[in-house]
C-alpha cells in the first residue's frame, strides 16, 4: 500500500507494445451470488520502445500469468466483479504493469 499511495507513478511514454495471448478458457456455471467464474491462461510479450528514464528500453519481456475472473450480469452486461492474476514467476520483481487486463 505504501508504494501504491506515497510513491512517484512512473508514466510510460510511448507506451509499451504488446501482444496478448489467452488459453485454457475455463467457464463455471453461475453461483448462487449469479457470479460466472472465468480462468484462463495469459502469456504477453512485451517490447518497451520509451525514453532513456525506463527500466527494460527495447528488451523483449515475456510473461506468464494464470487468471481469475468473477464476472456478474448488471443490466444484461457482464462486468468485472473480481480479478485475480498470478504471474508464474511472481516472486521476483515486476515494474510497470500497467497493460496487464
Amino acid at each position: 500500500m505504501y508504494r501504491l499511495t506515497k510513491t512517484p507513478v512512473l508514466d510510460q511514454n510511448p507506451h509499451s507494445r504488446t501482444v496478448h495471448f489467452v488459453s485454457n478458457v475455463e467457464v463455471e456455471p453461475a453461483q448462487s451470488n449469479g457470479e460466472n467464474l472465468v480462468r484462463c491462461h495469459q502469456l504477453i510479450a512485451e517490447m518497451r520502445p520509451g525514453g532513456p528514464g525506463q527500466a527494460g528500453l527495447n528488451a523483449p519481456r515475456w510473461i506468464a500469468a494464470r487468471c481469475e475472473y468473477r464476472l456478474r450480469n448488471v443490466d444484461g452486461a457482464w462486468k468485472i466483479a473480481q480479478k485475480k492474476v498470478v504471474f508464474l514467476n511472481s516472486g521476483e520483481p515486476h515494474y510497470n504493469l500497467s497493460f496487464i487486463p
